[in-house]
């Protein structure tokens, strides 16, 4: 089998494919099917009446939202070459795609993007380092760029920001030399049990200053979504900065990755909340 030198592993997801597609032809759909079997840090409670909430409410319904959101990222995620994609159910099976050292391990959510130079920049250090971290992207309706404390990225989105722990969501490529241990990448596969993992190992991070991932925290995120509802207003503001913020991005070139995902999640916030520019699904899922 080829080894990669890039290893992309979705954390626990649900089908959201499935879960659309039987939403929309009227199945009854049961809160195992998208209720995280393994604890997730920060993670709502009560997120089935949430998404109840949003389905009752909404031109688009939560599943078919969150589906345009996971195939946008795997589409990003597949312009990346040399690499592979993993799922949480394949953990364990890091290894068979790696030579060891050869490759670099990075769990992710399905609302992450990755830049297709990904492989060209990370991968031609010697010795190899334990970790390598990256800047952060971090779109939404507060737009800023994590950054290590003492690091100047080559590019700036919005503010600065520092890390709040030694990793952040997804800027944290793992030497698979760390990931061949199935309790390792338990461990590893969440930022914060990571930056706590890598102090108790004492590894050693090689800081890079360019960005080569984001995250767009939309109003349908597990850190948003106990939010929106608390009253009409907060509802309102949310969606609407959400909008603005992203409508207002404005990248470099070499970030033109990020260009085409951006403004279709504009598109599809703005069908959810108000029904402007309404569009199908279908339409904005990426084709192959």
């Amino acid at each position: 089998m080829k080894p990669y030198n890039i290893i992309f592993l979705r954390r626990q997801s649900p089908d959201w494919s499935s879960l659309s597609e039987d939403y929309r032809h009227g199945v009854n759909i049961n809160a195992d099917r998208y209720i995280p079997t393994h604890l997730i840090p920060a993670f709502p409670r009560h997120v089935d009446r949430l998404i109840e909430q949003w389905n009752s409410r909404f031109n688009i319904d939560f599943f078919s939202f969150r589906y345009v959101l996971s195939s946008l990222s795997q589409k990003s995620l597949a312009s990346v070459p040399n690499s592979y994609r993993l799922f949480f159910e394949d953990i364990g099976a890091i290894g068979n795609y790696t030579e060891n050292s050869d490759a670099y391990v990075y769990f992710h959510d399905d609302d992450d993007f990755f830049a297709p130079y990904l492989s060209s920049v990370i991968c031609h250090f010697i010795p190899q380092p334990d970790v390598i971290v990256t800047p952060l992207f971090r779109i939404g309706t507060d737009t800023f760029t994590y950054v290590r404390e003492g690091l100047i990225p080559d590019y700036v989105l919005g503010r600065c920001k520092l890390h709040d722990f030694r990793y952040q969501t997804n800027n944290y490529g793992i030497n698979s030399r760390h990931c061949l241990l199935l309790n390792n990448c338990f461990a590893l596969k969440d930022h914060i049990w990571a930056s706590y993992f890598a102090d108790q190992c004492r590894f050693h991070d090689l800081i890079l200053p360019t960005v080569l991932s984001a995250t767009v925290k939309t109003p349908g995120s597990a850190l948003m979504l106990p939010q929106i509802f608390i009253n009409e207003e907060i509802l309102r503001n949310t969606f609407e900065q959400f909008i603005k913020s992203l409508s207002q991005i404005d990248l470099p070139e070499e970030y033109n990755w990020l260009a085409v995902p951006i403004s279709k999640i504009i598109r599809l916030v703005q069908s959810v909340y108000a029904g402007h520019g309404y569009c199908k699904i279908e339409d904005l899922i990426p084709t192959s």
